[in-house]
């Protein structure tokens, strides 16, 4: 947050540097709600009573909690001047065509998104099987429930603080490609530990699912492919947290 703050002092001196002013201020935003409400947490025992609970009964309350911070930063996104479009608060146009990976052509992205949707399926499901043991499924239905609103509330701030409030202040400044890679790195920086995987090889894995999720945002101009995509990740993640547990 200091550096950050440093840069907008050094990039207000730079005409080249000015225009991402709004995408640090956004940061700055984020990172200052979040370390006041950690700080917050840690003081009443919040964080304490999670080192010694096991993640999946705590996992859904930390994801609503970090929903403040990412509003924060959408509000502060607006005071800047972003529209309810710029910031692709939207469905989109969820058969809008896009490039394909590595290639000159293009499809639909009811294609490409089901395409994710199967991968993800079939790779969540792999994941579960070589993870847990199958003592659990007994406790998984318990949970499922919860296990939904976690997915669908985790995929949402996420994409809110990651991808849609920071495309929108880079976009212009940057260009539709600079910022997709942009926004993917820190996505995968912010995986670098406490994600599954973690280290060098989460960075790298989750940097380019955040680029693909970047990218169906910008191509379809609206949240509903990536909150879908990244949802059933978040579907098969609370799977393993359970099962792995149990």
């Amino acid at each position: 947050m200091l550096l950050l703050a440093l840069a907008l002092g050094v990039f207000r001196r730079s005409s080249a540097l000015r225009v991402l002013r709004p995408f640090i201020v956004v940061w700055i935003a984020y990172l200052a709600t979040s370390v006041a409400l950690w700080a917050l947490l840690d003081a009443v025992g919040y964080i304490a009573w999670t080192d010694r609970t096991p993640k999946y009964r705590w996992v859904t309350i930390s994801v609503l909690l970090i929903g403040i911070p990412a509003l924060v930063m959408l509000a502060a996104a607006r005071s800047l001047g972003y529209t309810r479009t710029e910031l692709n608060l939207t469905s989109g146009d969820m058969r809008a065509r896009g490039l394909v990976p590595w290639g000159s052509r293009d499809a639909p992205w009811t294609r490409l998104g089901l395409s994710t949707v199967a991968i993800t399926v079939a790779g969540g499901s792999v994941w579960i099987w070589t993870t847990a043991d199958g003592s659990g499924y007994g406790l998984l239905l318990t949970w499922l429930p919860l296990g939904l609103l976690f997915a669908a509330v985790n995929a949402a701030q996420e994409e809110l603080r990651f991808r849609l409030v920071p495309l929108a202040t880079l976009v212009d400044s940057v260009g539709d490609e600079q910022a997709i890679w942009l926004t993917a790195m820190v996505f995968g920086l912010a995986h670098w530990s406490g994600a599954t995987p973690a280290g060098p090889l989460g960075t790298i894995f989750h940097g380019l699912i955040g680029a693909w999720l970047a990218k169906s945002i910008l191509e379809t101009r609206g949240v509903a492919w990536a909150w879908i995509m990244h949802a059933l990740g978040n579907v098969a993640l609370f799977v393993v947290l359970v099962l792995t547990a149990s």
